[in-house]
């Protein structure tokens, strides 16, 4: 049993932020004796998040007793905004000298703050000397942020100090999560000529991308604009985003390594941290520049591995962990190594390591960005593509052709494994509350169910505690939690154990001593998690992580939660068969429906043409395979963004299609889309693609845009058997899709 318990509060509605914080802290306590313990302020499954969900969020992190509390007091007053409020109207149910304020720097606590000033200086600093912009103006983030304020500062002060103007129509306020469109649009408007925008986060800069364009004007080609976090969208936006990075990983590491050694050795643990330039596209730059950085590095001999290998990690992750120990930097360390010896003398060595090695680590766990690192290695090895004549040339080509081929083949790789992982997750997930409503189970035999699938999904000990009578929170109720709780259930090492009356009677402070104690010895993560139903809290769920993680956990509590609510609402066998029906049916359409459109997906078709074969045989059917035509010049023109767009308004086309009340449509994958349709009540195969082609040409008549749909659609004929071969006729509708769309290119 660790000797401190740790506990960090976080929101999780921006998810991958929350999951760097968490796996920062994870990885500073490893070897501690501390223990972590989530605890989340932004996870109320129904309803708003309002004063007395924070309220009580706040409570049951103080009546747990931990010996210390790291607080995401930035990134929660963020969603409180919008209420006039801030994480320092919540504070106060902690204990001060046990509290750590990160993010944010909030008088009379302990804070590790973001030191905002030095990213926005480096940011000006390169558009004025760099660029020599000189008409910059400020997006900034709401009123009452730490952060936003100090970047501001940093704004003014550079421009003085450079002797540019700055008024009232070069600044403004916005909002940290990107609604602010009518305020940026205020400031283009009032600028003419602007030649920079440099925005307090990176949200804010996307919308000011939506904002240019909309006044004709293209990000990075007419107006620099500049972001800060660098969140993981900044590295995909269109252009990609130049901004600072301030790793979430880097600050959860800290504040959980500072807090272990003030709670040990009673060091303050107050500390800023700051962030580093990254430059991409949205200020006019290129891979141009980074390869002058490789090609002047190459022109010394021997080469300076280790340099090269620091330089590809500086942008692949964050700086505390680029060292000898890293695994990845071991790893890309042995890959320029390699590449040397192929370059300078042609010796056959494998220059890559199997990509799939890299590519399927967790990356979470040490913050490493798989597309920063292609990006790097692209940009290394068309330095030495550039660089020499002969031989070395055409083997740093070659080396240039294997690299890409082996991203492409690790990271098909790695989708397959995470599709695999994620659909086996969901289904586990799935299971803890459909199970344990099954008709005429125990309430014994439901709680063992959703344990069981918990422990399928690597969670090594869980318990609920349950409160004698629900606890009210809504408007016109005084919030009191009783400090006591029951047992009710549980699972460790001496297995699943269900109390058959209320339960062990539990007090609030003992409730982590007690867990930990029942954990296995090498447990150092666990959660705590309310579970809400309306404005009620019901108890609580407590997990060791395991090989688990903090998503799972939420989804975990969910389920709980749903499964104790429909528990507790009647013990009539038909209304939990109806209410389990109803569940199941939910679920089976996520499963089987695309996201993006709405349609069916490929497993979705497939079971559902099945069905149609055995219920309706000997009719005569087709199956129509289909694939968008010009799609990736789409992508490539105006973006991912318009390419789903694009996606979405091409499944329209076809529900206007196929018509049938027994059609059939699903999206396949991709910009692929199959249909199926009965076709023996006076309309042909030949009609029905007709009347598409028709469809087509009136969406694009009625809607203007810089490109226009098609698609072409291959259709196989047949008669609907219980034992059709349907991998066998998508062959050959796809095979006909094949031939159409040679005729049409050639045609063209």
């Amino acid at each position: 049993m660790a000797k401190y318990s740790i506990g960090l509060i976080i929101e999780n509605k921006t998810a991958v932020y929350s999951d760097g914080l968490y796996y920062g802290a994870k990885a500073a306590l490893a070897d501690t004796d501390c223990e972590l313990v989530v605890l989340s302020a932004l996870m109320q499954q129904f309803g708003p998040v309002d004063d007395e969900y924070m309220s009580i969020a706040f409570q049951n992190a103080a009546n747990l007793n931990l010996d210390a509390y790291i607080v995401s007091a930035g990134t929660i007053t963020v969603f409180l905004q919008s209420y006039g409020k801030n994480a320092n109207d919540f504070l106060k149910y902690l204990p001060k000298e046990k509290t750590i304020v990160i993010e944010d720097k909030i008088e009379g606590y302990h804070c590790i703050y973001k030191d905002n000033k030095p990213g926005i200086r480096k940011i000006m600093h390169y558009l004025i000397e760099t660029l020599e912009l000189k008409k910059i103006a400020f997006i900034s983030g709401p009123r009452k942020s730490f952060g936003a304020k100090e970047r501001a500062e940093a704004f003014f002060e550079e421009m003085e100090a450079h002797g540019l103007e700055t008024n009232d129509a070069s600044f403004t306020y916005g909002d940290f999560l990107g609604k602010c469109y009518k305020e940026i649009d205020d400031i283009v408007s009032r600028n003419p000529g602007l030649e920079a925008l440099v925005c307090a986060n990176d949200l804010i800069a996307v919308t000011a991308f939506d904002v240019l364009r909309a006044h004709g004007l293209e990000p990075g080609r007419d107006v620099a604009v500049t972001g800060y976090d660098d969140f993981p969208d900044a590295a995909f936006s269109t252009p990609t985003l130049t901004t600072v990075r301030l790793s979430s990983h880097k600050m959860g590491y800290t504040a959980a390594r500072r807090t272990a050694d003030f709670l040990e050795f009673a060091i303050t643990p107050d500390d800023s941290i700051s962030g580093s330039l990254v430059i991409r596209r949205s200020t006019g730059g290129s891979l141009g520049s980074q390869n002058k950085v490789y090609l002047k590095m190459i022109s010394r001999r021997p080469w300076p591995i280790d340099e090269i290998t620091g330089e590809i990690m500086k942008h692949c992750t964050s700086e505390y962990i680029v060292d000898s120990d890293n695994v990845f930097y071991r790893k890309i360390l042995k890959m320029v190594s390699n590449i040397t010896k192929i370059y300078d003398t042609g010796y056959t060595v494998s220059p890559f390591i199997n990509f799939t090695d890299i590519s399927t680590l967790e990356a979470r766990e040490s913050d490493f960005r798989i597309d920063n690192f292609q990006e790097q290695m692209n940009a290394f090895l068309k330095a030495l593509v550039s660089d020499d004549t002969g031989a070395k040339r055409e083997r740093a080509i070659k080396l240039l052709l294997d690299f890409n081929i082996g991203v492409t083949a690790g990271l098909n790789s790695r989708s397959r494994k995470t599709d695999r992982e994620f659909r086996e997750q969901s289904y586990l997930m799935s299971r803890m509350a459909g199970s344990a409503l099954l008709a005429n189970m125990s309430e014994t035999a439901a709680y063992s169910s959703m344990f069981e699938r918990m422990i399928d999904l690597g969670f090594s000990k869980a318990e609920i505690l349950l409160f004698e009578e629900p606890v009210n929170y809504s408007k016109d109720d005084e919030i009191y939690i009783p400090h006591r709780l029951f047992r009710k259930a549980a699972y460790g090492d001496n297995g699943i154990y269900v109390a058959e009356d209320d339960g062990e009677n539990v007090h609030y402070e003992s409730i982590m001593r007690n867990f930990m104690r029942r954990a296995p010895i090498d447990e150092k993560v666990c959660g705590v998690m309310g579970l809400y139903d309306s404005h009620q809290l019901i108890g609580l769920l407590i997990a060791g992580f395991g090989s688990s993680d903090m998503t799972a956990f939420y989804y975990a509590s969910l389920q709980v939660t749903y499964a104790l609510r429909h528990i507790e609402i009647s013990n009539s066998e038909k209304e939990l068969i109806a209410l389990l029906n109803h569940s199941n049916n939910r679920l089976l359409a996520e499963v089987s429906q695309d996201p993006l459109t709405g349609l069916l997906n490929r497993r979705g078709f497939k079971d559902a043409v099945s069905a149609l074969f055995k219920s309706s045989p000997n009719r005569k059917c087709a199956i129509f395979y289909m694939d968008m035509d010009y799609f990736k010049d789409i992508n490539d023109n105006f973006g991912h963004d318009e390419g789903d767009r694009a996606i979405r308004c091409m499944s329209i086309i076809l529900q206007n299609t196929f018509t049938g009340n027994d059609s059939v449509i699903s999206r396949y994958g991709g910009d692929e889309f199959v249909a199926f349709s009965f076709v023996d009540e006076g309309e042909s195969a030949e009609d029905i693609r007709a009347r598409l082609a028709d469809e087509v040409e009136k969406f694009n008549a009625s809607r203007f845009k810089a490109y226009r749909l098609a698609i072409s659609a291959g259709a196989a004929v047949f008669e609907s058997r219980p034992d059709a071969d349907l991998k066998k006729i998508l062959g050959e509708a796809d095979s006909l899709l094949y031939k159409e769309k040679k005729r049409h290119h050639s045609s063209e």
